[in-house]
């Protein structure tokens, strides 16, 4: 391992982790915007009332008082389920977040960094003969700053490049929006999905 390896070690974990945090959030929102009506289909196709099969000799089953008694309150306690599996669902994304978050610290980063060279210069020193096995300390505290510098401009780049990116896509949806109006309220000859490929192209 030399310095250029943990330097380039660090930077990937860091790098990674802003990764992760933004596949986090993108989760967590995703989950959040198909929640806000109720329980998401991510939920209710996952948790069913289970299906059964009537003979036809046997006409009126489902009419019958206590089948729609104990259909009611399946139902009753489905929905309940539903909404336990969703604020179940929305910590775990929130949660998420947190500790992914936690992870892009530019100072704890860095710590680990500091740590790792210092591992390292402390075997150097010592394979070097030199007694003083503490000298490379001021070197490693300066390579420390230098690298938080670092992390926060790739954090601000990242979040540059993530807020592009979401206006960009924001844009799209407009546009998809407008040429999908457009396209109904004009040339009914022109088949929509064709009207609405040109009016993202233009873009």
């Amino acid at each position: 391992m030399t310095f250029a390896n943990i330097h380039l070690k660090s930077l990937n974990d860091y790098k990674g982790a802003q990764g992760s945090l933004q596949r986090a959030t993108a989760t967590c929102n995703g989950f959040a915007q198909s929640a806000a009506g109720g329980a998401p289909s991510v939920v209710t196709n996952h948790l069913k009332l289970p299906s059964y099969q009537l003979v036809k000799s046997a006409p009126g089953v489902d009419e019958d008082p206590r089948v729609t008694e104990a259909l009611k309150a399946a139902n009753d306690s489905l929905t309940a389920v539903h909404e336990t599996a969703t604020k179940l669902l929305s910590t775990v994304y929130a949660v998420q977040v947190e500790h992914c978050r936690t992870m892009t610290n530019a100072g704890a980063c860095a710590e680990r960094f500091a740590a790792d060279l210092t591992a390292y210069c402390k075997d150097v020193v010592l394979n070097s003969g030199f007694e003083d096995a503490d000298r490379y300390e001021t070197a490693v505290a300066m390579l420390k700053s230098a690298f938080i510098r670092e992390l926060e401009e790739l954090a601000i780049d990242f979040t540059a490049k993530l807020m592009k990116t979401s206006a960009l896509k924001e844009a799209k949806a407009v546009t998809l929006a407008n040429a999908r109006a457009d396209a109904e309220m004009t040339d009914a000859t022109k088949p929509v999905a064709d009207m609405i490929g040109e009016e993202i192209r233009k873009q």
